[in-house]
């Protein structure tokens, strides 16, 4: 997971890439398998986590993008909420 800032940034705006990468096309029968943050211009402020998939359903081609192994992700990633959780804290942490 990213590196949280110290006690925020300071400034009254910001701007956030968010990328993800998933093993299908939509949402709810795939699953998302990985988040990552990047504060525009402050490349010390970023956030990324896996995530353990949700469903056995997946595109093998849309896996092939990403190149994480969907495998070690379902014994390894933390589950959804657990890596949701983290990300509501990384991005209220940067006020």
């Amino acid at each position: 997971m990213g590196r949280p800032p110290d006690e925020g940034c300071g400034v009254d705006e910001l701007y956030v890439a968010t990328d993800v990468e998933a093993d299908g096309p939509i949402p709810g029968p795939y699953s998302m398998l990985s988040l990552g943050m990047a504060v525009a211009g402050r490349p010390e402020l970023t956030f990324y986590t896996e995530l353990r998939p949700i469903s056995d359903e997946f595109v093998p081609e849309a896996l092939a993008v990403s190149g994480l192994d969907r495998d070690r992700l379902l014994r390894e990633a933390p589950s959804a909420a657990e890596a949701m959780v983290a990300a509501d804290a990384w991005v209220r942490g940067l006020r």
